[in-house]
């Protein structure tokens, strides 16, 4: 008896944190999901991908979210034709350490890339990246980690094994819990309640966002039955758990009645509301004499969000565009034969002067 509680001691010591007892993030889609500060729908391809993301393979019924893997065909902007569709759903907001919690109901189909990862790529994937998460295979599931370009760990895990053949059963029939118990010594990864894998030596370094992603790589296209397309991972729910010193306050997805006030160059009052608002307090906590890369997720079609700045550059469709609210530096541009630009389209970056 003495044994069996000293091991309960140390698998309660290994695989135990302390994290708020209630979620501080919860999103069980019952609602559709907008773009905006908090969600972003990929709408590109990659390099070793033969699916192009699709916002519209991005969908909220019945209190799930579905990603669509199809078998219809698209281009990208510059003519790049993707053999199938697939879909990422990119959460903006940045979370902390905490216990990160999903269920899910995976299509196992052989060669389609179904993960749920936390994620940074600081805007420059190729350069450097960090994210942990979960692949979800017919019968097994991967745990994914990487500090960097070339440190990756990965792990494979058959959870349910038959008895008398002791082979491993399928998983993806049914839905399961997923987690992970993020802290700044180690990260614990979780199936149906059950730790599966501990890491205490390769640990990321920076806040991360939700993404959920559906896919199929080139090395999969030419093998897949297309018949069986399309599929859908199912969400139920995801939840963030803080640790106690990252916070128990609720986070909230809806930034649309929040109002914010600046004055202008020429001393005008500008008031801003919804996204716009979030970029304004960012530019404007920019430091002077500064040149900063921001982006949006949604078009910018009211420039007044640039009040308090120097100049804004823009490239888009292969030219330098710019945009001053002085209108001296705005003529000075125009007869330089730069192009004065009115809006800026979504998913674009523009670089800031102040």
């Amino acid at each position: 008896m003495k044994k069996i509680v000293v091991l309960l001691m140390i698998t309660l010591q290994l695989f135990s944190s302390d994290f708020c007892e209630e979620p501080a993030y919860e999103n069980e889609f019952e609602e559709p999901i907008e773009e905006g500060e908090f969600w972003l729908k990929a709408n590109w391809g990659f390099e070793g991908s033969a699916s192009l993301f699709d916002p519209d393979n991005i969908t909220v019924e019945d209190g799930s979210l579905f990603l669509t893997v199809g078998k219809m065909g698209m281009s990208d902007e510059d003519g790049v034709f993707y053999e199938y569709t697939g879909a990422e759903l990119k959460g903006m907001k940045e979370f902390g350490f905490g216990r990160y919690e999903i269920e899910v109901k995976f299509t196992g189909l052989e060669g389609l890339n179904e993960t749920f990862l936390i994620s940074w790529d600081g805007g420059n994937y190729a350069k450097h990246h960090e994210f942990m998460g979960f692949q979800f295979l017919e019968d097994s599931f991967r745990t994914l980690l990487s500090v960097g370009p070339d440190e990756d760990s990965d792990g494979s895990h058959k959870p349910e094994l038959d008895s008398t053949t002791n082979q491993a059963k399928t998983i993806y029939k049914k839905s399961h819990t997923f987690a992970i118990d993020y802290t700044p010594t180690s990260i614990i990864w979780y199936y149906d309640d059950e730790p599966f894998r501990k890491e205490k030596n390769l640990l990321p370094k920076e806040k991360m966002g939700l993404v959920f992603r559906s896919w199929l790589p080139t090395s999969a296209s030419h093998t897949i039955n297309k018949n069986l397309l399309p599929k859908q991972t199912e969400y139920k729910y995801v939840r963030y758990y803080p640790t106690l010193e990252e916070g128990c306050e609720k986070i909230t997805e809806n930034k649309d009645d929040e109002i914010v006030e600046t004055i202008d160059n020429s001393g005008e009052t500008v008031v801003v509301s919804g996204e716009l608002s979030s970029l304004l307090i960012k530019i404007n906590s920019l430091p002077l004499n500064s040149v900063n890369l921001l982006g949006t997720t949604n078009a910018i079609t009211d420039m007044k969000v640039f009040s308090d700045v120097v100049v804004v550059w823009v490239f888009n469709s292969g030219v330098w565009k710019a945009y001053s609210p002085d209108s001296s530096i705005s003529n000075a541009l125009e007869s330089n034969g730069v192009e004065i630009v009115n809006s800026i389209p979504a998913h674009t970056g523009f670089w800031v002067q102040r």
